[in-house]
């Protein structure tokens, strides 16, 4: 029928149309927010680069010391892999915790702007399951080991007579 209506000249709204102009409008906001959250993936990762590099720069003696007492290169590289994972994990509890609660508070705003709009409309906008938590720890982490590769391969180069001069 709208079909028809319109090919007749009417003006049709409908609810599939409605639902299709919906639809678009959430594709391009998950594409605005998939680009925001890449952007600020790659500011955290070149974040915890830095942070592990000037590490590096910082800690030469340290290194130094642990080569001179028997510390192998793979050590070495262990050691601050694991300290960029970690810096990561911890991002990413910060942010899970951070999300969880812009949830709850969007969750209540989003039912409030409804009641005011007198809409009968109940439930949950925003759910933050067990899984996703677990997820987004390991992404965190993952970005946090991979953030840390290159700054642990540099300290596991480190000459230990150079580093202890």
């Amino acid at each position: 029928i709208v079909e028809e209506l319109q090919e007749r000249g009417f003006e049709v709204e409908s609810l599939r149309l409605l639902l299709e102009n919906i639809n678009r409008a959430m594709v391009v906001l998950q594409t605005m927010l998939g680009s925001i959250g890449t952007l600020a993936l790659l500011v955290a990762s070149i974040g915890i680069a830095n942070t592990m590099i000037m590490a590096v720069y910082e800690r030469t003696r340290e290194i130094g010391i642990l080569k001179a007492i028997g510390a192998s290169s793979g050590d070495v590289r262990k050691l601050f892999v694991a300290e960029a994972s970690f810096i990561g994990m911890v991002g990413g509890v910060a942010g899970t915790a951070l999300g969880w609660l812009l949830g709850l508070g969007l969750n209540r705003l989003i039912l409030a702007i409804l009641r005011w709009q007198q809409l009968p409309v109940r439930g949950t906008f925003f759910v933050v399951t067990g899984w996703l938590v677990l997820l987004a720890l390991a992404f965190a982490t993952v970005v946090g080991l991979l953030s840390g590769l290159y700054p642990a391969a540099r300290a596991a180069r480190l000459d230990p007579i150079e580093a202890l001069r």
